[in-house]
């Protein structure tokens, strides 16, 4: 199960664990992929990086919370 994460007051180490956590899942990913697929290391990382410049680019909708 992963950390709670953006909760306040949350120390360095927790958001350090959580970013191991994150490149352990994508590296994890890669390695099922490369494994299970036709696609070399050039296509997985290509594939990668567009899914991230993607995402970069998408719209985000902020909400706020109003407390009347």
């Amino acid at each position: 199960m992963l950390p709670l994460i953006g909760l306040p007051n949350h120390s360095l180490m927790s958001r350090n664990k959580a970013k191991q956590q994150f490149e352990n899942v994508i590296k994890s990913d890669l390695n099922r992929w490369f494994e299970e697929s036709d696609l070399n290391v050039e296509e997985l990382a290509n594939s990668a990086i567009k899914a991230i410049e993607d995402w970069l680019d998408e719209d985000v909708v902020e909400f706020t919370h109003n407390q009347d």
